[in-house]
C-alpha cells in the first residue's frame, strides 16, 4: 500500500480527467514511441485482461512482507518490526467504440508482527464516466472515496502518538476535452472533502487529539490549452486555481483558508528511440485569509524526463516544485522540491534490474514566532523484478530513507528490505 499513501487524493482525480481519451486515431499528442525498460508488451509475461461481455477487468493481488529498522521514524531508540502487506485490485473497463464507463477498487491490509497498533486498513474506490459528443469533443465527470493513513515520518504527521493519523476524503469532478488536428483543450473541476480523523493519544499526553481545525473543503479548477507543432513536439499553456475552505479556526482562532494559483507554459516532446520528456515552467503564489500567515511566492516547475541510452537500459527523471498543505498553528503549508531519479535495465527479457533516488526540500515559514527553517528527505534504493509468467511476477528491494530536520528529534534514518508477488488472476 506504499502508493496509495503516498499519492493524495487530489492528484488521483485529476489524472482521472485531465488525461480523459478522445476517441480519434490521427492524435499528435500520444507519446508512446518510446518506450523503456520493463514497458515493453511481452506475450508470455504481460498479463492479459479478462473480458466479461462489454467489460475489460484487471485483477490483481499484492503480496509482500517487509522489514523496517525504524518503524516510529524517531532519531534515537529505533523499534524494527516486520510487515505483511495484502492489497487487492480490480480494474474494470468498459470496451465500447464510443463513451466510455471505468472503475478501479483498491483495498490495503498491512499487519505488523510486534507492534501491533501500527497495523492498518486502507481502502480507495474511483468511478468515472465519459461521454463522446463528438470524435474530438467528450464530457465526463469522475467521483473517489479514500481512506489512508498518514506513514510515520511523513511531513505533517503528528509525534507521538498511539496510532498513526486516519484521513477520509470524498472527491467528485467534471471535465472537458476537445482535440482536433493539432489543438488540444481540456477543462477539470474537482472538489475534495478532507476529513482528519482524532488522533489516539496516551492519557497524560500534551498532545491534543482534535483534528477537526484541519478537516477542509478543497476545489480545484485546471484549465491546459496545447498546440501540436509535429507529431511529436507540441507546446501548451496550463492555469490552475484551488481553494481551500477549513470548517472551524485554530485554537487561536485564526484562520486557516488559503487560495493558490498556478500558471506554467511548457513543451511535450520525443525523439523516436531515444528520448521522451514533459517541461513546465511558471509561477505559483499561494494567499493566506488570515494576517497571522504570510503570503508564499515560489517558482514553479514540473519536468518529466525518459531517456534510452540503448534499447536495454532507461533513465528516468523528474522534477516538481509544489505547495503541500500542513494545517499546522504555526505553518499551514510547505514549499516544496522534489526530484526522481531511476535507472531501469534488462539483463533478460523477463529480469528487470532497477536503482532508484528522491531528493525531496521542505521551506516553511513559522509565522507564529517568525523563524523560517527547512527539512530534507533523502531516499535511495535498488531491486529487481522478475517476471515468472504473465500471471506472476516477483520484486525484491532494498530501500534507505533519511530525514535531515530543523525540529528538534526530527532527523530519523530507515532501512528497508521488502520482497513480494504481483498476482494476476
Amino acid at each position: 500500500m506504499s502508493n496509495l499513501r503516498n499519492v493524495s487524493a487530489l492528484a488521483l482525480i485529476a489524472s482521472i480527467g485531465a488525461h480523459a481519451a478522445v476517441a480519434q486515431d490521427d492524435n499528435m499528442f500520444t507519446r508512446d514511441r518510446v518506450v523503456g525498460a520493463g514497458e515493453r508488451y511481452q506475450p508470455e509475461y504481460s498479463p492479459e485482461p479478462m473480458r466479461v461481455g462489454a467489460f475489460l477487468l484487471r485483477p490483481q493481488i499484492q503480496v509482500a512482507l517487509e522489514n523496517n529498522s525504524n518503524v516510529y521514524a524517531t532519531p534515537d531508540n529505533e523499534e524494527s518490526d516486520f510487515i505483511a502487506r495484502l492489497s487487492p485490485s480490480l480494474d474494470v473497463t468498459t470496451d465500447w467504440s464510443r463513451h466510455q464507463v471505468s472503475a478501479n477498487l483498491t483495498a490495503g491490509h498491512s499487519e505488523y508482527a510486534d507492534l501491533t497498533n501500527e497495523s492498518r486498513a486502507e481502502g480507495r474506490a474511483r468511478l468515472r464516466g465519459r461521454l463522446d459528443v463528438t470524435k474530438d469533443l467528450n464530457f465526463g465527470v469522475s467521483g473517489e472515496a479514500l481512506r489512508k493513513v498518514e506513514a510515520r515520518g511523513e511531513t505533517g504527521a503528528v509525534r507521538g502518538v498511539v496510532e498513526p493519523g486516519e484521513v477520509s476524503t470524498i472527491s467528485g469532478g467534471t471535465f472537458a476535452e476537445f482535440r482536433r488536428d493539432r489543438v488540444e483543450a481540456s477543462v477539470n473541476v474537482t472538489v475534495a472533502d478532507i476529513d482528519f480523523k482524532d488522533l489516539k493519544v496516551e492519557a497524560d499526553s500534551p498532545i491534543d487529539p482534535d483534528r477537526d481545525f484541519r478537516d477542509n473543503l478543497k476545489t480545484n479548477y485546471i484549465a491546459r490549452a496545447a498546440y501540436a507543432i509535429s507529431p511529436d513536439v507540441s507546446v501548451y499553456m496550463r492555469g490552475e486555481y484551488q481553494t481551500r475552505d477549513h470548517d472551524a479556526v485554530t485554537i487561536d482562532g485564526e484562520s486557516l483558508d488559503t487560495s493558490l494559483w498556478k500558471a506554467q507554459a511548457g513543451v511535450s516532446f520525443q525523439l523516436p528511440n531515444l528520448i521522451r520528456g514533459d517541461v513546465a515552467l511558471g509561477y505559483l503564489s499561494e494567499d493566506a485569509d488570515s494576517d497571522a500567515f504570510a503570503d508564499k511566492e515560489k517558482f514553479a516547475y514540473d519536468a518529466e524526463l525518459q531517456w534510452l541510452p540503448t534499447e536495454l537500459t532507461t533513465v528516468t527523471v523528474s522534477a516538481a516544485s509544489f505547495m503541500q498543505e500542513l494545517g499546522t498553528i504555526q505553518t499551514p503549508s510547505a514549499l516544496v522540491n522534489e526530484v526522481n531519479l531511476r535507472v531501469d535495465h534488462e539483463l533478460r527479457r523477463n529480469i528487470i534490474l532497477f536503482g532508484r533516488t528522491q531528493f525531496r526540500d521542505e521551506e516553511f515559514e513559522d509565522d507564529v514566532q517568525q523563524i523560517d527553517f527547512s527539512q530534507s528527505y533523502t531516499q535511495f534504493g535498488i531491486g529487481a523484478s522478475y517476471k515468472m509468467n504473465k500471471r506472476a511476477h516477483f520484486e525484491v528491494a532494498i530501500d534507505r530513507r533519511e530525514r535531515d530536520s530543523f525540529v528538534a528529534d526530527g532527523d530519523f534514518s530507515q532501512n528497508i528490505i521488502s520482497a513480494g508477488f504481483k498476482l494476476y488472476p
